[in-house]
């Protein structure tokens, strides 16, 4: 696959935890994956994003290693035809097709009904974004995700949210704008806040992006206060927010905020990223 995507784990970020535009394109995906929205990231606060559900991608331990796609998949049509209003089997069905078997037009319309079944889904989200971008089916994919968002669908932010990772991935971020916007409306977490700052790079309007990811950081940095405030460990969600600060110093340096870039980056661990931030500050290289 040769297009690069711009969006990190797009809709699981509603729904699982994940979502986030990068403000630098993400390496090159090797050549036989297919392409799918890229990963990333963020627990937040559970009146924020419902707990997902276990991964339809996530068979069983003892079934993994027993089968190869090819037969996941008459497994899962033989389970589907004596449970045809399943939705979590269709999305495990719609998800082997497109992803493991490299077959995104055969996968889409399972996807797609799982879906209209149960939009609580993220991982199906996810995958379908994925699956009409390899399948070359974009317009498809903003017909239907129009359409959920056109009825009683209960979880218009995500569907908000794979509209705007669908459409700025295709490279439409002004019309992602909208919907992107409307996720962080509806809900308000860092995840949605990365979406609508990194649009907003896109779309050339740094001083809405630098709020965005500023608003996305210190909600990390509450979400890290609560976990150890109650003695959890926050670790993983210290991670997120050290890689999702490097995207704040873009910014400022890209506006000129030098001393802004350079706090920030004495409070980051080592990354290659990091280090390529410090030589455009070192340069007074704002791009």
């Amino acid at each position: 696959m040769t297009r690069k995507l711009l969006i990190s784990a797009g809709l699981v970020g509603l729904i699982a935890g994940v979502l986030y535009l990068r403000s630098e394109p993400a390496p090159e995906p090797a050549k036989e994956a297919p392409v799918q929205p890229l990963s990333a990231q963020l627990d937040a606060k559970p009146k924020e994003i419902p707990v997902p559900a276990p991964s339809p991608r996530a068979p069983a331990k003892d079934v993994a290693k027993a089968e190869t796609p090819v037969q996941t998949v008459a497994r899962l049509r033989l389970a589907l035809a004596k449970n045809p209003k399943d939705a979590r089997l269709m999305a495990e069905l719609g998800v082997t097709l497109a992803r493991d078997l490299h077959s995104p037009q055969e996968g889409i319309p399972y996807l797609e009904e799982s879906l209209r079944t149960d939009s609580s889904n993220g991982t199906a989200f996810y995958d379908a974004v994925g699956a009409y971008l390899d399948a070359g089916q974009v317009e498809r994919g903003v017909a239907f995700l129009e359409e959920l968002l056109s009825s009683d669908v209960p979880n218009k932010g995500a569907a908000s949210a794979a509209l705007a990772d669908l459409l700025a991935t295709s490279g439409d971020s002004q019309a992602a704008t909208e919907y992107a916007r409307a996720a962080a409306e509806t809900d308000p977490n860092p995840a949605t806040m990365g979406l609508v700052g990194s649009v907003e790079l896109q779309n050339g309007n740094e001083p809405a992006a630098e709020e965005s990811f500023r608003m996305r950081n210190t909600m990390q940095q509450e979400r890290i206060r609560q976990i150890q405030a109650s003695g959890g460990d926050a670790t993983g969600e210290i991670q997120r927010w050290e890689e999702d600060s490097l995207d704040l110093v873009d910014v400022y340096l890209r506006r000129g905020n030098w001393n802004e870039a350079r706090a920030l980056l004495s409070q980051l661990g080592e990354s290659d990223r990091k280090r390529s931030l410090e030589a455009r500050l070192s340069k007074g290289d704002g791009r």
